[in-house]
């Protein structure tokens, strides 16, 4: 038993504590998930490569246009951001072919 009365499991069980739900666990550094709700859709993760030296700005820029079109903080913002981005992507007529174009 050390001086304040606490055996040496007390002090693991101290350290050692399951964080709630949406805080990150002290040991690992993983955040806890919210369980999911009645309403909530399933999902499926999708993902894609980017430049590691394009990450954060990429992220950022995506982060502004959620933030531009009110939808910063909704659950599936980025998803939203995206999917209205390709639907003005389809609808502009001279964006058509923009990937095979010579810069300026």
């Amino acid at each position: 038993m050390s001086s304040d009365g606490m055996t040496y499991l007390d002090d693991i069980r101290e350290w050692v504590t399951t964080p709630q739900e949406g805080q990150e666990c002290g040991t690992c550094g993983r955040r806890v998930p919210h369980k999911k709700k009645p309403t909530t859709p399933k999902t499926k993760r999708v993902g894609y490569s980017v430049p590691v030296d394009d990450v954060d700005s990429h992220l950022a820029v995506l982060d502004a246009a959620a933030f531009h079109l009110g939808v910063e903080g909704q659950p599936y913002a980025r998803f939203k951001t995206l999917a209205l981005a390709a639907a003005l992507v389809l609808q502009d007529e001279s964006l058509r072919g923009f990937g095979g174009r010579e810069a300026a």
